[in-house]
C-alpha cells in the first residue's frame, strides 16, 4: 500500500509509473481519494514563484508609491482679492522704482533693490489673513493669502519670486544689515555689472553665502 501511495503523489509532478493495485474497497477508496488532488488549486508560493514578474507588478500596484496625486492649479483671484492686494502693494515704499524697473537688464544695485521690494512685499503678506472683502465674498484659495497671490499682482513668476526671496536672505546678512561683507559691496556696486546680466550676480552670492554660513550672526 505504501508503495502505491507514494507513487500517486509523485504522479502530480511527473509520468505516472505503473504500479501494483490491490483490487479491494481500500485500494479503491485510497486510489480516488489521491486523485482529487489533482482539482486542488496550485499553491500561492508555487504561482508566484513560476510568474516572479507578475508577483513583482501586484505588489507595485498595491504599493501607494504608485498612486499619485496632482496637485490643483490655484484659483485665479477675484476682483476684490486683486484690488485690495494690489493697493498694498502700490501704498509700499520703492514701488515707482519697482514698476519702472522689471527684472531685465538692471546693474546690480538696481537687482537688488527690485529682489529687495519683492521679498519684503512677500514677507509681510504671505500666509497672513484676507480681511473681509465683502459680507458674501467668498476667497478664491482660502482664507491666507497663498504665493499665488503675490506672484499676480508683483507681475513675476514663481522662479523669479523664489530667486527675489533667496538672494535677498543672503543680502539681509551682508549688505541691506549693519554688518557688511566688502566683496559683496564692491560687486553689487559694481558701475559696469549691467552687461554681465543676473546669473554672475546670483552665482556669486551663493557661493559667498556657503563660504560664509556664520556671517552676521551674533
Amino acid at each position: 500500500m505504501k508503495v502505491m501511495t507514494d507513487a500517486l503523489l509523485s504522479s502530480q509532478f511527473t509520468t505516472l509509473l505503473p504500479v501494483p493495485v490491490e483490487n479491494s474497497a481500500e485500494s479503491q477508496q485510497v486510489l480516488l481519494s489521491l486523485s482529487s488532488l489533482s482539482y486542488l488549486p496550485t499553491p500561492t508560493y508555487l504561482r508566484f514563484r513560476k510568474n516572479p514578474v507578475h508577483h513583482r507588478s501586484l505588489r507595485l500596484a498595491a504599493s501607494p508609491a504608485a498612486t499619485t496625486v496632482k496637485k490643483k492649479p490655484p484659483k485665479p483671484l477675484t476682483s476684490e482679492e486683486r484690488d485690495w492686494l494690489t493697493a498694498k502693494v502700490e501704498a509700499m515704499d520703492g514701488f515707482e522704482t519697482f514698476k519702472k524697473h522689471p527684472n531685465q537688464h538692471l546693474n546690480n544695485l538696481s537687482r537688488v533693490l527690485y529682489w529687495k521690494f519683492a521679498a519684503d512685499f512677500t514677507r509681510k503678506y504671505y500666509k497672513t489673513e484676507w480681511p473681509i472683502l465683502r459680507v458674501d465674498h467668498e476667497h478664491s484659495n482660502g482664507t491666507l493669502i497663498r504665493k499665488h497671490a503675490l506672484e499676480t499682482v508683483l507681475n513675476m513668476k514663481t522662479t523669479a519670486l523664489n530667486q527675489a526671496i533667496n538672494m535677498s536672505r543672503i543680502l539681509d546678512k551682508c549688505y541691506h544689515g549693519a554688518t557688511k561683507s566688502r566683496e559683496v559691496v564692491d560687486s553689487v556696486e559694481n558701475t559696469e555689472s549691467q552687461s554681465l546680466g543676473s546669473e554672475v550676480l546670483v552665482n556669486f552670492l551663493l557661493a559667498w553665502d556657503k563660504e560664509h554660513l556664520g556671517f552676521g550672526v551674533n
